[in-house]
């Protein structure tokens, strides 16, 4: 199936906005924590629900392992009790 047949899996424009709010929030954390954490690499925080994306549900308990690649640069995975989702 070539790309622009999956184009009707993605979700609407209209709810992007509530996620980049979500993301931004979650984003600004990690800056901060890192700014004030300069010799720091990586953190684990409670995940900001809806951070990475639905569903709402995998964010229940779930914890997010920051890494700081370089600043500015920063991957995130969420962890639940089954192991770490790539998201």
């Amino acid at each position: 199936m070539s790309r622009a047949n999956n184009l009707h899996l993605l979700p609407p424009v209209a709810t992007a906005e509530p996620y980049l709010t979500i993301v931004d929030t979650a984003s600004s954390a990690d800056r901060l924590y890192f700014e004030q954490h300069p010799t720091e690499t990586r953190y684990v925080r409670k995940a900001i629900p809806g951070e990475l994306g639905p569903p709402m549900d995998i964010y229940h308990g779930a914890l997010v392992i920051v890494i700081q690649l370089r600043p500015g640069a920063r991957i995130r995975r969420l962890v639940q009790a089954g192991g770490v989702q790539t998201a």
